[in-house]
C-alpha cells in the first residue's frame, strides 16, 4: 500500500516539476509532428521473438512515418531519450542503430512503473513543446509490477494530460501478454478512442500499418499476393504506377528471416537499397518495406521467394490532384460551365494522355457522367491551356448535387479523384416587357422597354448599378440610353426600371440586359434575351393610281308582274321562329358568368375588382360576361378588353399602338390571348398584374435582412 501511494506521488510530482536536471535538445522550427517510442525492456526479453517483433514493429513506423520527428524512450530509463531525428533523415540510422543495441543489451532490465514512464514522457514532450498530433507508442507486455496495477488514478491524470495536449497514446502489445497487462492497455485504448495493437507475424502488423496510412490520408494497403511457401516456391505480383505517382509503398510481411523479396521496374531492372534516387528499402526481421520515389509510369514486378507465411501489399500516392474552378452554388434554371485543372501541390500542370470526367449525382440519387475537354469547344475557352470544361443543362431542381470529379488515365487504367458539393438554387433574373420596338422618334425619349429584377417571380431590389444595358449598333453614336429606377426601394434599390432610348440617326439597335452582382457567396453574371428596336422612318407612300372605267351600258329591266295569290303559310311560321330566338338569347345572357379577380399596379396597389365593378346597367346586363378597358378607370388599358368564361379569362386587343404585352408576348390588334393568375400585363410604360384571387402582400425586406 505504501508502496503505491508512493508511486502515484512520484508521478504527480513529475507532471508538475518536470524532468529536472535532464538537458532535453529543442525541436527545430517546424510544423511536423513528434513520435515518440516508448519500449518496455523488461517485457520485451520477456516476450518471446519479442525483440525481433520490437525491431520490426520501429522499422515499420518510421518508414511510413518518413520525414516526421522521432525520438525513442526505455521505460527503465525515461530520462535518456534518443532523439529526436528526422524518420529516413540523414542522422537516423545512426539514432536507431543505438537504440536497438541498447534494447538488445545483456544487461538485466527491472520491471518498471509505466505509469512513471509516461509521465515522464510528458513532460519531455512539453520541453521540447511537440505540436498537437504527436503521438507516443507504448510497448509493453508481460507482468506489470503491482503498483502500476495499483495507480489507475494517477494513470487517469496523466492521460486527461495527454488529451488536453493533444497528444495520443498507443497502445502496443507484445505476444503473451497477462491479464493485468491486457487489462492497463485497454485503459489506455480507451482513454485515446480505441487504439491498441497486437505484434504478431502478419496480421498485427498489417493493420499497423493501415492505420497509419489512414491517419496520414494515404488510404490503406492493397493485397499484392499472400500464401505459405516451401523453400523452393515463388509467387510473383505485379504493380502498375500510374503517371504523377509521387511515393509507391511495398510492405513485405514474413513469419520468419527465411523469405525475402526482389523488385523490378518497367524496364527489368531490379531495384536497390543503393539507388537512392529512386528508392530505399527498410529490412527487420518480420517486415520489409520498399518506398519508390517519383517511380517510372509502368508495371513493376515483385517476386517473393523463400520459405513459411509471406504477405505483400502496396500503397501509391499520387502528387498530382485534379481542382475545381467551378462555384460552389449555381442557378438551378441555367446552364451551368463545369471548369476543372490538374494540379502539382497546387500549380497547374499539363498532362498528356488523360480524361477528365465529372459524375453528378442528382437530388433522387441519379448519376449522369458529363466528358470534360480541353478542345476549345463544348464549354471550354481555350484549346491546350490545361483547362478542362464543359456546360451541362440546367440541374432543373433546386437542392444539393454531390460531384465527383476525375483524372483517370486510359493506359494504366488508374484514376484519382475529388470530391464537391454544388447548391443549385434560384438566382435573379431580368422579365422584360418590350413596349415599342418600331419608329422609335428621333432626339425624342422613347419608353421602349421596362424590366423587373425578380427571384422566381418574387421582385428583388438590387443596386441599381447592378443592372446594365448594352447598346449596340453600328453607328458611332447611335442614341443616348438612360436606365431609370421606377421607385425606389430604400438606399438606391429597384427592382423595376424603365428603358429609355434617345436615337440620333436612323438605325437598327440591339439591346442587351445584365445583371452583374455578388449572390450566394459568389460573383453572378446574368444576360437576358436582346431585344431589337428601330429608329428608321417609315418608306413614304407611293403615289395613288386613278384608274378611269367606262361607264357601265344601261341595264334595261323588264316589267314585273303582280299576283296576288294570298299570303304563303312559311310566313306564318315566322313569329314562332323570333320567339324562340328571343327566348334561347335571353337565356344565353343570363347564364354568362360575372367578371372576376383583380388587377394591381407595380407597386402592389389593388387598381381594379372585377366583381366589385361599378358599370352601366346597360353594360352589365348586355355584356355581362366582357368588360372593355375604358370602364376599368386606368386608361392604359383603353382599348383592350377581357371577357371572362368559368375556366378561364380572354384578353382581346382593338390596338396597335400604344402596343400591349401579356407575360413579355407581344399582343397585336384583333388578337386575343387567355391571361392566367399572376399574369403580367405590360403597356406604355406601365406594368399590371392580374390575379384570380386576392394576394397576400408583404413589405419588401429592409437593406442588411437575410
Amino acid at each position: 500500500m505504501h508502496k503505491s501511494l508512493a508511486a502515484s506521488f512520484i508521478a504527480i510530482m513529475i507532471l508538475i516539476m518536470g524532468a529536472l536536471g535532464q538537458a532535453t535538445p529543442a525541436l527545430a522550427e517546424t510544423e511536423d509532428t513528434l513520435f515518440l517510442i516508448l519500449v518496455d525492456r523488461h517485457a520485451v526479453i520477456q516476450s518471446e521473438g519479442g525483440l525481433g517483433l520490437t525491431e520490426s514493429f520501429i522499422g515499420l513506423v518510421s518508414t511510413l512515418r518518413e520525414g516526421q520527428q522521432v525520438a525513442f524512450v526505455m521505460a527503465d530509463a525515461p530520462a535518456n531519450v534518443f532523439g529526436p531525428v528526422v524518420a529516413g533523415g540523414a542522422e537516423f540510422k545512426a539514432v536507431h542503430k543505438e537504440f536497438m543495441s541498447a534494447l538488445a543489451s545483456s544487461e538485466a532490465a527491472a520491471a518498471v512503473n509505466l505509469v512513471n514512464s509516461l509521465g515522464q514522457t510528458f513532460n519531455f514532450l512539453a520541453d521540447v513543446e511537440a505540436p498537437a498530433g504527436s503521438t507516443v507508442y507504448t510497448v509493453t507486455g508481460g507482468e506489470l509490477r503491482d503498483d502500476v496495477v495499483s495507480s489507475g488514478d494517477t494513470l487517469t491524470l496523466i492521460m486527461n494530460n495527454f488529451k488536453d495536449a493533444q497528444w495520443p497514446v498507443i497502445a502496443v502489445g507484445l505476444p503473451g501478454v497477462s491479464p493485468a497487462t491486457s487489462a492497463f492497455l485497454d485503459m489506455i485504448s480507451i482513454e485515446f478512442g480505441g487504439d491498441r495493437y497486437e505484434l504478431s507475424a502478419i496480421d498485427g502488423f498489417k493493420e499497423i500499418a493501415d492505420g497509419i496510412l489512414s491517419d496520414r490520408a494515404r488510404g490503406g494497403l492493397v493485397e499484392m499476393g499472400s500464401g505459405t511457401l516451401s523453400p523452393s516456391e515463388v509467387i510473383t505480383s505485379s504493380i502498375d504506377i500510374a503517371p504523377g505517382t509521387g511515393e509507391a509503398t511495398i510492405v513485405f510481411f514474413k513469419d520468419g528471416q527465411q523469405a525475402s523479396l526482389r523488385l523490378s521496374n518497367p524496364s527489368g531492372f531490379e531495384a536497390s537499397d543503393g539507388d537512392r534516387s529512386v528508392s530505399s528499402v527498410f529490412e527487420t526481421p518480420f517486415v520489409v518495406v520498399w518506398r519508390l520515389l517519383d517511380p517510372v509510369p509502368g508495371e513493376w514486378n515483385v517476386e517473393m521467394r523463400g520459405a513459411g507465411q509471406i504477405s505483400a501489399w502496396q500503397s501509391t500516392t499520387n502528387k498530382l490532384s485534379v481542382d475545381f474552378l467551378s462555384f460552389d452554388s449555381v442557378p438551378y434554371d441555367l446552364p451551368t460551365e463545369l471548369v476543372a485543372f490538374v494540379s502539382d501541390d497546387g500549380e497547374l500542370v499539363l498532362v498528356e494522355g488523360v480524361e477528365v470526367r465529372a459524375i453528378i449525382t442528382d437530388t433522387e440519387g441519379n448519376i449522369t457522367f458529363h466528358q470534360l475537354n480541353d478542345d476549345g469547344v463544348l464549354g471550354d475557352a481555350i484549346a491546350g491551356d490545361g483547362y478542362y470544361g464543359t456546360t451541362i443543362s440546367p440541374l432543373g431542381v433546386e437542392g444539393n448535387y454531390p460531384i465527383k470529379l476525375e483524372l483517370y488515365w486510359p493506359e494504366y487504367d488508374h484514376s484519382i479523384s475529388t470530391m464537391k458539393t454544388v447548391s443549385a438554387q434560384a438566382f435573379p433574373s431580368v422579365q422584360l416587357s418590350v413596349l415599342k420596338t418600331e419608329e422609335l422618334k428621333l432626339a425624342e425619349r422613347n419608353l421602349v422597354a421596362t424590366a423587373l429584377v425578380h427571384i422566381k417571380g418574387q421582385p428583388y431590389a438590387i443596386s441599381i448599378d447592378q443592372l446594365s444595358v448594352e447598346l449596340v449598333s453600328i453607328l458611332a453614336e447611335p442614341g443616348i440610353l438612360e436606365v431609370l429606377p421606377q421607385s425606389l426601394v430604400n438606399q438606391g434599390q429597384a427592382w423595376g426600371f424603365d428603358i429609355y432610348l434617345t436615337p440620333t440617326n436612323e438605325d437598327l439597335h440591339t439591346l442587351i440586359f445584365n445583371l452583374n452582382m455578388q449572390y450566394a457567396g459568389r460573383e453572378y453574371t446574368y444576360t437576358s434575351d436582346s431585344i431589337v428596336v428601330s429608329s428608321l422612318l417609315p418608306p413614304p407612300l407611293p403615289e395613288p393610281i386613278v384608274i378611269v372605267l367606262p361607264e357601265p351600258p344601261p341595264v334595261i329591266t323588264p316589267p314585273v308582274l303582280l299576283v296576288n295569290r294570298g299570303l304563303p303559310r312559311e310566313l306564318l311560321a315566322i313569329p314562332g321562329i323570333i320567339g324562340v330566338a328571343i327566348l334561347g338569347w335571353a337565356l344565353y345572357l343570363l347564364t354568362r358568368p360575372k367578371p372576376y379577380g383583380y388587377i394591381y399596379n407595380d407597386q402592389n396597389v389593388l387598381l381594379v375588382d372585377f366583381a366589385d365593378l361599378d358599370r352601366s346597367v346597360g353594360a352589365a346586363f348586355f355584356s355581362k360576361n366582357a368588360v372593355r378597358g375604358d370602364e376599368l378607370g386606368v386608361s392604359e388599358l383603353d382599348g383592350v378588353s377581357f371577357k371572362f368564361a368559368k375556366d378561364r379569362v380572354e384578353l382581346l386587343s382593338a390596338r396597335t399602338e400604344p402596343t400591349v404585352r401579356v407575360d413579355n408576348q407581344p399582343l397585336i390588334e384583333g388578337e386575343q390571348t387567355t391571361i392566367y393568375d399572376h399574369s403580367w400585363i405590360g403597356t406604355q410604360g406601365k406594368l399590371f398584374s392580374f390575379f384570380l384571387s386576392r394576394p397576400i402582400v408583404q413589405p419588401a425586406p429592409a437593406v442588411g435582412d437575410d
